[in-house]
């Protein structure tokens, strides 16, 4: 029945929605996309800000807890690929090492590092909020996504939010 009426919704023109019991973090994380896609953001640097700040509450909202090195490098992941298309072909040979220069680590810790974040993730099923940001079920059940997927999802999702 919700599902059905979810549909019929969003063909009638909804672009998002919140299902009770409302995680605040998500409500927050809708507050702030809406708030950013209203906005026209002339300043390159405040743009920048924006993104930065929508990359952490989305990550955070999805359960990938700030204090984890796999986080900054999911991170910078994310903005890297949101502002070079050519990092989501490249993520060995390219963006693993971007980052591990950035930070002074090695690609594979970075790569090692962001697999165990996003595996903490899933572990505390906060996953089905990545689902409620998204507006469908992109994940369900046990299924984790690539380090790749992740990337892509959400610095596809930014391209949305933050398109000229």
């Amino acid at each position: 029945m919700e599902n059905s009426f979810i549909k019929k919704a969003l063909m009638l023109g909804a672009t998002d929605y919140i299902v009770k019991p409302i995680d605040y973090n998500v409500l927050k994380y809708h507050l702030d996309y809406y708030k950013a896609s209203t906005n026209t953001l002339n300043n390159t640097n405040r743009k920048l800000n924006s993104i930065d700040e929508f990359v952490s509450n989305l990550l955070i909202s999805i359960g990938i807890p700030p204090q984890l090195k796999g986080y900054s490098y999911l991170r910078e992941a994310i903005i890297l690929t949101f502002e070079n298309k050519t990092y989501k072909d490249n993520i060995t040979k390219k963006l693993y090492p971007k980052i591990a220069e950035i930070f002074e680590t090695t690609s594979s810790k970075v790569e090692r590092a962001i697999r165990n974040a996003i595996e903490i993730a899933w572990n505390t099923e906060r996953y089905e909020n990545i689902n409620t940001i998204f507006g469908y079920k992109v994940y369900e059940g046990k299924y984790r996504p690539t380090n790749a997927e992740l990337f892509a999802l959400i610095s596809d999702r930014i391209k949305l939010v933050y398109a000229n």
